[in-house]
């Protein structure tokens, strides 16, 4: 019997131990618990913070775009101004107005200049598609191919970027199949027509 009794106890004593590693570990649980909630509440709170920094980076970026053009429009205002002044004058003399408004221009040249605004050089350069848009093509026999013989409205780049290409016409050499036998180019289809 004693030794039914020791081997209860020794059950006893590992059912004991059981209970206690289960406990210790539910302990162990309950601290990585509390931990996570801890952490998951600061990750809460940063989420909600970043969140809130991205609203008012927006908002303030928004309001910087606004009012990026206050300078420039600032220094259009007198270029405006001159304009009404000079619609105001009575045109008794052409010469007069044509010589203030060649003014104006070149003071609206001068702002848009420093605010980065550049006119693309065109005529005399080889065709660039990124800075040209033919619109049209000139024959010429002196002028290689693909050269820029007439700008039919110039295009602008702002801080290097193309915000408007040249319109343009392309030189284009005569090639001999081009030229028609009479100059008229009628001979050619007169035969086709009778064959």
């Amino acid at each position: 019997m004693e030794n039914k009794k020791h081997k209860d106890s020794k059950k006893d004593y590992k059912k004991e131990e059981k209970i206690k590693k289960v406990e210790q570990r539910i302990k162990e649980l309950e601290e990585k618990l509390k931990d996570s909630e801890k952490y998951q509440g600061l990750y809460i709170k940063k989420t909600a913070d970043f969140d809130n920094y991205m609203k008012r980076y927006e908002r303030e970026r928004s309001r910087i775009i606004k009012l990026a053009n206050e300078d420039i429009l600032l220094e259009i205002l007198p270029v405006v101004d001159n304009f009404e002044r000079a619609l105001a004058t009575p045109a008794e003399n052409l010469s007069a107005l044509h010589d203030g408004i060649e003014l104006i221009l070149k003071q609206l040249e001068t702002i848009l200049d420093k605010a980065e605004l550049k006119k693309i050089k065109s005529i005399g350069e080889k065709f660039d598609p990124v800075y040209h848009h033919a619109i049209g093509v000139v024959e010429e026999d002196e002028i290689e191919d693909d050269i820029v013989v007439e700008e039919v409205l110039p295009g602008y780049t702002l801080f290097e970027k193309v915000i408007r290409p040249s319109m343009v016409k392309v030189s284009r050499q005569l090639k001999e199949k081009d030229i028609e036998p009479d100059g008229n180019g009628c001979e050619g289809r007169q035969q086709e027509e009778k064959q």
